[in-house]
């Protein structure tokens, strides 16, 4: 019985058993037994045998118990089935690729130890060699390219990593695989008035347009806002954006307060804000009319949440009618989504000044709102025609 269980070695030659062991052969009377000596001889190298051996020549057999004590002065862990000293869990040596290599969006690194494979959760730190100009990938200890996201499903845009900057990405297996790089440097441009600074160029195409190298359509949505100088500051609402290789053409609208020259586009910003600084929401634009013979006098008003537009009509004069329509241009063309859009609450002016409470419509498709009475009669093709109203629709 070498070892009791619990760690203590206890002599025995078959018969005795303890420190007396051979005292008590002689006490009985027996002599030096070849038996009892080998029994006792083997005991001792049964026991010695479950040691750990210094030299490392032991194969550990069960989990050891270390009562609070810790394994001291240990060597830094080279493969992934030794165990890190706290020195290389500090310095983060583990995950640190150092600076990456490749070419183009491409992106090489390598973690020592060496990994055989990617796993979900899986952290690298990298330095960077270069910068992005758009969607790129990271090829980590040649296990293939995995291409980088941020913010859960956006793709990298130019900028996102700059080079000589020390970034951190996660890889999830989800979709096919994908690095979540956690500190793009776009991030950091923005700012605290709402705005983010792009990085990309933007180049003039008409007044309502201009374009940008790539795919960028998973940037820009519907209403949002966007900052820019052509010699003075300008502000537009973003209307749509369509890719078509190589560019992505961006459509904005400033209404007539706003629009886009031939000329460089610099300092662009765009925010996703609701109130970014200086940005006022509401611009103008020009309605047009049918139903009059000399058109009434409307400041119209416009502004966009997404892709709901909401129209401010506000009546200075009346117009002449000559039909019994009212119809009147809007800034933008509703969806085709089969939906019309009613409201009330406006009020106009007919047949000289008799006032009353009118509602609108706007179907899907069309660009006008049409204009009607609350009490049902219909506008009479002659005299003084006006209305003011708010509306909404969605673009």
């Amino acid at each position: 019985m070498p070892f009791n269980g619990s760690g203590t070695f206890t002599r025995t030659n078959g018969t005795n058993v303890g420190t007396t062991t051979w005292q008590l052969d002689r006490d009985a009377g027996a002599n030096i037994l070849s038996g009892r000596h080998d029994t006792h001889d083997q005991d001792i190298a049964t026991g010695l045998s479950n040691c750990i051996t210094k030299d490392g020549q032991t194969t550990i057999t069960a989990n050891l118990p270390m009562s609070g004590y810790r394994h001291t002065n240990v060597a830094n862990a080279s493969s992934r089935s030794d165990y890190a000293s706290a020195a290389q869990v500090q310095d983060g040596s583990i995950v640190y690729a150092g600076t990456s290599a490749g070419s183009g969006n491409t992106y090489t690194a390598i973690l020592a130890p060496s990994i055989s494979a990617y796993s979900t959760g899986m952290k690298v730190v990298f330095k960077a060699d270069k910068s992005n100009t758009g969607t790129a990938t990271l090829n980590l200890s040649s296990l293939g390219a995995v291409t980088f996201y941020k913010n859960g499903s956006l793709a990298l845009e130019a900028g996102d990593i700059v080079i000589d900057t020390i970034y951190e990405a996660f890889y999830d297996s989800a979709s096919g695989g994908k690095f979540h790089l956690v500190n793009p440097s776009t991030s950091a441009d923005r700012q605290a008035d709402g705005w983010t600074v792009v990085r990309d160029t933007w180049t003039y195409a008409s007044a309502t347009t201009f374009t940008v190298a790539g795919d960028k359509t998973a940037l820009f949505n519907s209403g949002d806002k966007i900052k820019l100088t052509q010699t003075t500051v300008k502000y537009f609402y973003v209307v749509s954006a369509s890719y078509g290789a190589p560019n992505t053409t961006v459509t904005v609208t400033g209404g007539t307060t706003f629009t886009l020259a031939n000329a460089a586009i610099t300092s662009p910003y765009y925010s996703k804000d609701s109130s970014p600084n200086g940005f006022s929401h509401w611009f103008a634009y020009t309605p047009t009319y049918v139903g009059f013979s000399s058109n009434p006098t409307i400041a119209g008003l416009f502004k966009l949440e997404g892709r709901k537009a909401t129209i401010a009509l506000t009546s200075t004069a009346n117009g002449t009618s000559n039909s019994t329509n009212f119809r009147i241009g809007l800034p933008f063309t509703c969806s085709n989504s089969g939906v019309n859009y009613y409201g009330g609450g406006g009020v106009g002016v007919d047949n000289s000044n008799n006032i009353f409470n009118i509602i609108w419509q706007i179907n899907a498709t069309s660009a006008e709102v049409t204009l009607a009475k609350t009490d049902g009669s219909g506008w009479t093709a002659a005299n003084n025609k006006t209305a003011s109203l708010t509306c909404f629709y969605s673009i």
